[in-house]
């Protein structure tokens, strides 16, 4: 969710405003289309790219937790 997120209170509401409740649904959309977004700033756009490859980052981490726990319980470790 983007009111779970670590950005500005200034691009949560917007981008709230604007009708995107979860972050996983801006990953495909460019920045011109985060500019037009009403009262949204380079700065925000920033924001919200790292929020977007935090989640990455963490999805990835996690497949490669849930990998290694499956790896152990195939080798019966």
């Amino acid at each position: 969710k983007i009111a779970d997120f670590n950005i500005s209170a200034r691009a949560k509401s917007c981008l709230l405003r604007a009708g995107y409740s979860d972050i996983e649904d801006l990953q495909g959309i460019s920045n011109d289309i985060l500019l037009n977004i009403k009262n949204i700033n380079l700065n925000c756009v920033s924001e919200i790219r790292n929020a977007i490859d935090s989640l990455q980052s963490m999805k990835t981490k996690e497949i490669a937790q849930g990998q290694i726990e499956l790896n152990k319980l195939s080798i019966g470790e």
